[in-house]
């Protein structure tokens, strides 16, 4: 039996359990700030592995202070709490637009060399009042 994972933010707003309607063992949930897929590969490439993941949502959601902040903005701040790590910080990646970040996750699934070519990859937009979810491709 295939399992879905699904990577969202760790907002304390957003509770997959609530939005997906899901149950205590019916989906892996990996939470990181931004629900960013770059933060959840090793878990995502460790649960593909185990061969019982089917399909991998991603979803990000209105009201995210992730985009309240541009890239060079957070990149900004860590240089000045971090600068000897300047080359470090500017290869990271924070994103700025939601279905833009989306649709990015959506491709650095669909590339990676870790992850199963038959996984289903499914992106969502959670509005954070309503609780609804819109699928983006």
């Amino acid at each position: 039996m295939s399992t879905t994972a699904t990577v969202t933010c760790s907002d304390p707003r957003v509770i997959p359990e609530h939005y997906l309607k899901i149950g205590r063992g019916e989906a892996a949930v990996i939470r990181n700030a931004g629900g960013r897929v770059s933060d959840a590969m090793r878990s995502l490439a460790a649960l593909d592995a185990l061969g019982n993941t089917g399909t991998v949502m991603v979803v990000h959601h209105t009201d995210c202070g992730m985009t309240h902040m541009s890239d060079s903005g957070v990149k900004k701040m860590l240089r000045e709490r971090a600068p000897e790590r300047s080359a470090e910080i500017d290869d990271m990646e924070f994103g700025q637009i939601l279905e833009y970040s989306i649709k990015e996750d959506l491709n650095i699934l669909r590339e990676s060399p870790y992850l199963s070519t038959d996984l289903n990859i499914l992106g969502y937009n959670l509005d954070i009042h309503t609780g609804l979810l819109t699928e983006v491709k």
